[in-house]
Formats: C-alpha cells, structure tokens, sequence
C-alpha cells in the first residue's frame, strides 16, 4: 500500500531544518577540503588562503550557529563555494574574513594591515550596516551599500552571493518570521543579481531553496512529480541518448549528450504565471551536449538533426548572438520518439564553464579574450545602473525599489564598431547606446549606422547589431530625445543637459516646437488667447505661457500634445498623422516624431486608429477597437486619422487555421504571394483538435488590401478560419 504524503507544509519545515544542521549542508568544508580544492592557485596564494582561515578561525572561537555547529563551519563553508567557481585568491580570503567586522570586533584597519587593502575593501563592502530607526531602512540601506561598493569591485557581490548561498542552505533552522523574509529577499534580488552576472550554478540552487523556504508543501510536490515524469520517460531519454551518441561516433564527433532536467522553481514558474498545468511546464525533455569546439558545436547540430525531426520554431544560436550576460549555447527543439518534443542545448566545454561561473571565471582555459572584454562590460554595465540609480534615488528605500526593477528588466548586448560590449536594457535604442558609452558622445549625437545601414536615432536595438555612432562637436540634445530614450543613464543625462540650458534659449525652443505642432492644424501661436486656457496650464502644471515654452524647450512637456490640448478648447477636428514612405516615423508638418505601430492589433491605413504616448515607448499607433489600446491607462492617448501613404507596406498579423492537408502550410505561403502580400515572418502553433494553427506576419497597403488578403484565404479549401491579431474570434464568427 502506497504510503500517503502529510498535507501540512510545517512537516517539510521540519524535513528541511533537518537537512539544514547535518554536517553535509552546514559544514560542508574542513580546511583541508578548501585548500585541496585550490590546486588552481599558486602555493603562495594558498599560503595566504591558509593564515586568512586561520585568523577568521580565532577570531570566530567560542561562537556558534543555529545549527549548533561551530561558526567557523560557515566562512569555510562560503569559502568553499567561491573556490568551487574558481574565484581568485583575493575573494577566497575575503569570503573566509567577511563576517569578522561586523562580528567579531576586527577593524578593517587591522585586516587591511594583516591582509591588504584589496580584501580588507571587498570583507568592508560585505558587512552589514549599524542599526536604522527601521527594519525597512535598514534592510533597504544595507542591499543600497552592498550595491555601492560593487560598483568599486565586483568581487563584493561575488562574496555576498557565496554567503548568501550558504545561509540559504541552512535556513530552515531559523524562526519563519526571519526565514521568509529572507527567502524573499533572495528571490527578488540576489538570484536576478546571479543571473544578471551569468553564475547560473549559483542563481539556479538560490532559487530552488528560496522556492523550497516559502512553499516548502508545493516545492515537495513538484519535486516528487517530477521524479515520477522522469522514470515514465526513462525509456524515451534512453533511446534519445543512445541514437544521438550512435550518430556521434559514426561520424567520429567527440561529444557527448545528458539529461538535463528543468530546475523545480522554474517549473513553479510556469505553473503560476503560464498559466500552465504540471504537464504544460514538462511538455519537454531536455537534453544537454557537450563538445571541445565552436565547430563541433555546430556538427552535433547536423547530427542531432540527421537522427530526429527538427521544430524550426525552437532553434535559437546564441552562440553567433550571445545573450547579454555571455551565456553562449545553440538551443534547438526536435521531434523525439513517440512525437515527444525535446529541448537540446549544444555548447563548448568552455562555454559550460563560463555559464555556471559567470565574471568568477578567471582560468585561461576558459576565457577567451572576448570573455574577458565581455566580463568587463557586463560589470561597467551593472556599475553604471547602480550609480545612475544612486544619484537619482531619493533615499535607500527609492534606491532599493529602482534597483530590484532594473534587476528583472530584460537586456540585450550591442557592440561598437571596434567590437566593444554594451549591455542595454530591452527596448533600448541608439540614443541609449550612444549615452551607455559616455555622456559627451550622447550629447554630441546626431546620426548612426545600425550594421552599417543608417538608422535614426530612435532605432530599437536587437541583440547582436553594431553600432557606429556620429557626432558634431557643437550638437546638443534634443527634447524629443526623451520619447524614445529609455535607460536612466540616457534619460537622466538628457535632462541634466536640458535643464542647463539657459533660460531664453528654453524659451525659444520651446515656442518654435509648439508652434510646428499648432501649424498641423493650420493655427499660430498668435492665433492663441492664451488667458483663456487656464484650464489647459492648471493640467499641464505651469502658471504661464513662459513657464510652458520652458517645459516644452526642457523635453519636460512634448509639444504635440500641449497642441491639442490648447485646440482641445476651441475645435473638435482631429489632426492628420503624416506618414514618411519608407520609414516609421509620423510627421506633423515639420517636426519628425518617433512612432511604431503596435505589434498586439497591427493597424495598417484605413483601420480607425488612436495615438498613444509614452515615455518607455515613444509614439504607439493602435486600432481604436485594440483592447490592449483600451486597457492602458497610462498613455496618454489621441484620436488620430490617416495621412497619405504613397503605397508604404505595414506590417499586421493573421493567426490562421488549416485544415490536415500535409502541404497546408506550402499552399498558404503560395496564396499569399498570390495575393500580391509579403509573408515577412510564419510560426506554427500547438495544434487544436483536427487543424493546425499559424501566425503569418504579412505586409498590406492597406485595409482594403488586407480584406482582399483575408477574403482569398477565406475561399481556399484547406483554410478552416482566419482572425486578425488584435480580433475577437466571435468578431469574426
């Protein structure tokens, strides 16, 4: 008889703090285990290893841990793990010496004297702070001083991590009232910290203790369902390996292939933000393959795909694009036995090395000269992040909320022309590039190349793209600059420059701008009785008609809108939205604006359309009918009609469902040639009942255009239905 599991969270509390005060988790190094692990110092580094355990080890006499272990057990412990990702002999020592300051008495004078400046800086940046008239400013002073001094070395937030690992793996012992705020704490900061940095060793096991801490009934649930999902397809990983590595050896590639199970709070993940079943989250078996070469990185691809079916649809080379924190791998997806689908990673040993250990790596047999210049703009850009967020940040708490937001924003990596790495956060465009290199040559900005295709200033950014950025040294920065700069670094620089601007010249430039904008509807500024627009001046927050050319010259108000706000009062005509041939910006009269067409509804001329402004995204145009249009009540919006054209393509999408015909998807790409489109992008979705699903992006003149388009489809024997993005199915039903 099946043994039932308890239902109360409280038993696997106890499970845990079980595990937490056995030697395995709370003293997992003896001296002797952290010293042979340091065969990759030199002896006289080891040396120095040895007399900083030492010291920590009096220092440390007579004081014990809530395990019940001796204290010492934890910086050997922490220690341990830094010599695990191969950190330098420098941050060994700091990690053994980081708790004596703030516990032990010991100045970090004494310790500079004792063990020099490097490691008594990086132990300094370690220790927490002297009590604050709040638990919340002290928490969030503490996370605002670690950041602070690893802007000076990063090897402080590499020891943090390390301690913070261990504490994690001993937390249970502690009351819930202290172990969940850290278990917390630890989700939202340190492990996207790991992550930001690439220690995906150390990011993966914070997240699965934390995860383990806080729902410790769900974390064994999962953790037991999937141990019962791996022995059900213990025959299909068997048969995976084995046809994979046949095919290896029959080519005489040296590499090698394992499973490579999920980890359990990534699987929570997709469970509670999916929204995904158990069986949605392990739709896929994962593999990993190893090599010695780029080259036969790319030979397993040719192997793996020769044994089983690929799924275009998953195939991702981050190895030509690295992703921003230097993780390198091809990720491909093939149909398996029994149509199981299976996820592959295939990457070099090195790159192996790299992804666990992240900027710890210092070994010449993995790093590789453009590692190392990664390394180094990966912490010139994290350093840069906290400085900006630091001198923008009203206090420690304003710091704290600012930091762990950047922390789980998406980045991309761009290079310059001389092959240089700039990390940017998504969405990033050349004007936050240019300022992410240095503030002069933001300001003096006023062209770019994008992969040697000139670009305008506005441009978003994709991983990989080179940047060459023009300059003239008597430019300035543009209000506008604002609409599309997205990072702070762009954006706070931007508005330093502008508000140095003098007085009059805000003035001026802030009546020319307004006055572009009123022209669209064949107004002047003299055509304006300004003391009659109160109203619009108490809205907009300025006293007088001065004071709102300031605003406007300043980028603090976008002149477009002052417009219609001003119009608002005496018409109720909607101005027209030019649109340049070839490019997407709009245009009212002189003044370029920068705008995109929104991805979720695709409005294409023709469609009734509304204008969204934003600061993270600049100028959206929506289908007025678009529900993520009506939904946001951030943007500020405006009734917009279409200008002329001149026949310019714009991109929208169809999600289409075919019938079985096996050449279904050759015949949908042959009917929309047809019918005088371009197919620009088509991705298969998970099939329903009896059809296959496709998202075509295509491009159309027009509304008219895209009716006909859809009417084709409509007609042809193996179409089933056809929605337009941004459409109800009853809409069209």
């Amino acid at each position: 008889m099946v043994q039932k599991r308890p239902q109360d969270s409280s038993f696997f509390v106890g499970l845990l703090a079980e595990q937490a005060r056995s030697d395995a988790q709370a003293a997992p190094f003896e001296l002797s285990d952290l010293i042979s692990q340091l065969r990759y110092l030199t002896p006289q580094q080891i040396k120095e290893v040895r007399a900083a355990c030492k010291f920590a080890e009096q220092a440390h006499e007579g004081q014990t841990r809530k395990t019940g272990h001796s204290y010492i057990t934890h910086p050997l412990a922490v220690a341990g793990i830094l010599a695990e990702l191969e950190a330098d002999h420098d941050t060994i020592m700091a990690g053994v010496l980081h708790d004596v300051i703030e516990d032990c008495d010991v100045s970090k004078e004494s310790l500079e004297t004792r063990f020099g400046s490097t490691v008594a800086n990086i132990v300094d940046g370690v220790t927490k702070l002297a009590e604050f008239t709040t638990s919340q400013e002290f928490h969030a002073t503490n996370i605002q001083n670690i950041a602070l001094a690893t802007v000076k070395d990063p090897r402080v937030i590499v020891v943090k991590l390390a301690d913070r690992l261990h504490n994690m793996r001993t937390l249970a012992v502690m009351d819930k009232s202290k172990r969940l705020p850290i278990a917390t704490e630890t989700l939202e900061i340190y492990a996207p910290i790991a992550h930001r940095l690439g220690i995906y060793i150390v990011k993966n096991e914070l997240e699965d203790l934390a995860f383990a801490t806080k729902h410790s009934f769900r974390h064994d649930h999962i953790s037991h369902a999937v141990q019962r999902f791996e022995s059900a397809n213990e025959t299909i990983v068997r048969l995976v390996q084995s046809r994979i590595q046949a095919r290896f050896n029959e080519i005489g590639l040296d590499a090698s292939i394992g499973y490579h199970p999920q980890h359990l709070y990534e699987i929570y993940r997709k469970m509670k933000f999916g929204p995904m079943t158990f069986d949605d989250a392990m739709a896929f078996l994962n593999f990993k393959v190893l090599t010695d070469s780029i080259e036969d990185c790319y030979r397993a691809l040719g192997a793996i795909h020769h044994v089983f079916k690929p799924n275009t649809r998953g195939f991702h080379d981050y190895i030509a694009a690295r992703k921003h924190n230097g993780y390198q791998s091809l990720h491909t997806q093939v149909i398996g036995p029994r149509g199981k689908l299976t996820k592959i990673q295939i990457r070099t040993h090195q790159m192996e090395a790299f992804a666990n250990r992240g900027i710890t790596t210092i070994q010449s047999d993995v790093l590789d000269s453009s590692t190392q210049g990664l390394n180094e703009a990966l912490m010139k850009s994290f350093a840069d992040t906290i400085e900006d967020i630091q001198d923008h940040a009203d206090n420690a708490i304003d710091f704290l909320a600012k930091f762990k937001h950047d922390l789980v924003r998406d980045r991309i990596l761009a290079y310059t022309p001389e092959g240089d790495v700039i990390h940017l956060a998504n969405g990033a465009t050349v004007i936050d590039f240019a300022y992410a290199i240095s503030t002069v040559l933001g300001s003096q900005c006023v062209g770019s190349h994008v992969d040697n295709q000139p670009a305008p200033l506005s441009t978003v950014l994709e991983t990989g793209q080179t940047v060459d950025i023009q300059t003239r040294p008597n430019a300035s920065p543009s209000p506008a600059w604002l609409d599309y700069a997205v990072t702070p670094r762009a954006r706070n620089a931007i508005k330093r420059q502008l508000d140095r601007r003098n007085h009059s010249l805000a003035v001026k430039t802030g009546s020319r701008l307004l006055e572009d904008a009123l022209a669209q509807a064949g107004v002047s500024l003299k055509d304006l009785d300004f003391r009659s627009h109160r109203k619009v001046y108490k809205d907009l927050n300025v006293k007088h008609r001065d004071e709102l050319y300031v605003a406007i010259g300043r980028g603090q108000l976008q002149s477009r809108f002052v417009a219609m706000k001003l119009l608002s009062a005496v018409t109720s005509e909607t101005p027209s939205l030019f649109l340049d041939d070839g490019h997407s910006t709009v245009e009212i009269v002189n003044q370029r604006l920068n705008a995109s067409y929104a991805f979720c509804c695709g409005p294409v001329p023709g469609d009734r359309i509304v204008g969204h402004s934003t600061r993270q995204k600049g100028f959206v145009v929506h289908r007025s009918s678009c529900a993520t249009a009506k939904s946001d009540k951030t943007a500020e919006q405006v009734a917009l009609a279409w200008g002329t054209t001149n026949d310019e393509e714009f991109s929208t999408r169809l999600q289409i469902w075919l019938t079985g015909d096996k050449d279904s998807v050759y015949k949908l790409a042959s009917a929309l040639r047809l019918a005088d489109t371009t197919l620009t992008h088509l991705e298969t979705l998970p099939e329903q009942g009896v059809m296959q699903s496709v998202r075509a992006e295509i491009k159309v003149r027009n509304s008219d255009h895209l009716r006909r388009v859809i009417s084709n489809l409509r007609r042809s024997h193996f179409v089933g239905r056809v929605l337009r993005a941004g459409d109800r199915l009853a809409d069209m039903e």
